[in-house]
């Protein structure tokens, strides 16, 4: 079973490719998925859906656009800068470390959201 989605705190990029793998795994149909995931959704990501048309909720396809358009980073860029400007290199941290941890932080690569500083 697929973990849950919350929403903005977690990436949908992420959670789309597990919940696929799932999806995979288990033989899941297209009907099958949109069923899986409104059960898999919780806070900002359920609200979401409730508000969503219900011919949306019926196409896996429509639905999971429906979700990246709202959840990537485009729809956030400006929370996405000041996390990346709030993260400093913690004791022991290798560059490296720092490095992908600032990669999933940001959670998308820089052509895809300009992080430059406003």
């Amino acid at each position: 079973m697929p973990e849950i989605f919350e929403g903005y705190k977690d990436s949908w990029r992420d959670y789309l490719q597990h919940f696929n793998s799932c999806a995979g795994v288990n033989g899941w149909s297209d009907r099958d998925k949109c069923e899986f995931l409104a059960v898999r959704l919780r806070g900002q990501a359920q609200q979401f859906y409730v508000d969503l048309p219900d011919m949306t909720k019926l196409d896996f396809y429509s639905l999971t656009n429906a979700f990246a358009n709202h959840f990537e980073p485009e729809a956030q860029a400006s929370v996405i800068r000041a996390q990346l400007r709030g993260r400093v290199r913690k004791s022991g941290e290798s560059l490296s470390a720092l490095g992908a941890s600032i990669r999933r932080e940001g959670g998308y690569s820089t052509h895809r959201v300009n992080v430059r500083a406003s």
